[in-house]
């Protein structure tokens, strides 16, 4: 479990994925940070936080690591194309830069 404090929602979601690839042996690929954003929300997993001062965005993020592997796994293996984009054959990061 973390806490995630931020001015603005993309800077949130860039905190979010940045400490869920530190505190989970899972392998993330940051591709997914946005997929994994919307992942959490809808699991119930990413908690959204009444902030009481200026324009600060703050989640409580809950991770089972367990139920997170078994999410990405089934992404896979149903051909979820925000997850298996990565591993597209193409230029960095499974894109292609020529196009």
């Amino acid at each position: 479990m973390f806490l995630v404090l931020a001015e603005g929602g993309s800077t949130a979601r860039e905190l979010f994925f940045k400490h869920l690839d530190e505190k989970t042996d899972v392998p993330l690929h940051p591709l997914w940070s946005i997929w994994l954003w919307k992942v959490f929300l809808e699991k119930a997993w990413l908690i959204p936080l009444e902030c009481l001062i200026g324009d600060y965005e703050g989640y409580l993020v809950e991770i089972n690591e367990d139920e997170l592997r078994e999410t990405i796994t089934t992404a896979i293996a149903h051909n979820k194309g925000e997850v298996i984009m990565c591993f597209e054959k193409g230029g960095e990061n499974g894109r292609d830069e020529q196009s």
